[in-house]
């Protein structure tokens, strides 16, 4: 794959959060003095860090909102509250589905 470090400072947000501050740094010397060594050593970091950003993207578990569980119901009243408040507290009877 052949990519500059401006391609890399546009897809810095598919990195890991660890490696964007030193990506960033490298794409810097890139501009300043271009070398084949330094592209190289940028390009597979950020190969490596994309493809472990993208592996924990993939495992990431997907919620499911079985619909008998009352609070199944109540989801996008509960979606809302979050969106608009940075606190939100959801009781409910054991066994609603609260988690």
């Amino acid at each position: 794959m052949n990519l500059n470090y401006r391609q890399i400072l546009a897809e810095l947000d598919r990195c890991l959060q660890a490696d964007r501050h030193v990506l960033r740094q490298q794409c810097r010397r890139l501009q300043r003095q271009p070398t084949a060594e330094l592209l190289s050593q940028t390009v597979a970091r950020f190969q490596v860090s994309r493809d472990a950003y993208d592996q924990r993207l993939a495992k990431l578990p997907c919620p499911s909102y079985p619909p008998e569980l009352p609070v199944s119901d109540k989801r996008q009243t509960i979606l809302e509250a979050i969106q608009q408040h940075q606190v939100v507290i959801i009781a409910g009877e054991t066994g609603s589905g609260k988690t």
